[in-house]
């Protein structure tokens, strides 16, 4: 349950970087915070894969490949 949480949040953390840049803080700050916040995304997201196991990570790096559009979430 917990590395599905962390999943999830990786996205989350990944859809904030597209609110970065209209924070009213300097640049410096902003640059900062995308870079936190890319990191803790990725970080997330491999802890999660790693929590949930071999089988529901390489079947959700199937569901996000682009290259199969028709079949992302079927079982080979």
């Amino acid at each position: 349950m917990l590395g599905l949480v962390l999943v999830v949040l990786s996205f989350l953390l990944y859809g904030a970087v597209l609110l970065a840049p209209f924070l009213p803080v300097s640049l410096q700050r902003r640059a900062a915070l995308t870079v936190m916040l890319v990191i803790s995304g990725e970080a997330a997201f491999w802890l999660g894969a790693l929590m949930l196991g071999r089988e529901a990570a390489s079947r959700l790096r199937r569901g996000l490949d682009p290259r199969r559009p028709g079949r992302r979430w079927e079982r080979d």
